[in-house]
């Protein structure tokens, strides 16, 4: 049951600390986001955490982690099938390729 609710009370705090400013706490909870959903097999959760990593990192405008981060997301989306998702990643990352 842990497993179930780990990741998705490290992205919820993850949030929290980002739009409050404070970024290295959030950072780390976004790392612990994408690894606790990764390690539960939970591609669709790891997709979210990886893409709000990344808009946490593109806030902050740091390009270089957040397009990572966007392609992980993306490569999870694909994984789960979802085709809407797949695209607006896609979409994200061409758009910060350009920059």
């Amino acid at each position: 049951l842990r497993a179930v609710f780990v990741n998705k009370a490290s992205l919820l705090l993850a949030e929290k600390l980002s739009f409050s400013q404070n970024n290295l706490d959030a950072e780390v909870q976004y790392a612990n986001a994408v690894k606790e959903a990764k390690s539960s097999s939970f591609v669709h959760e790891e997709g979210l955490a990886s893409e709000l990593a990344g808009a946490h990192y593109e806030r902050l405008g740091n390009i270089v982690k957040a397009l990572p981060l966007f392609q992980q997301a993306e490569n999870c989306y694909i994984v789960w099938g979802s085709i809407v998702k797949t695209r607006q990643m896609q979409e994200k990352i061409r758009s910060l390729q350009v920059l």
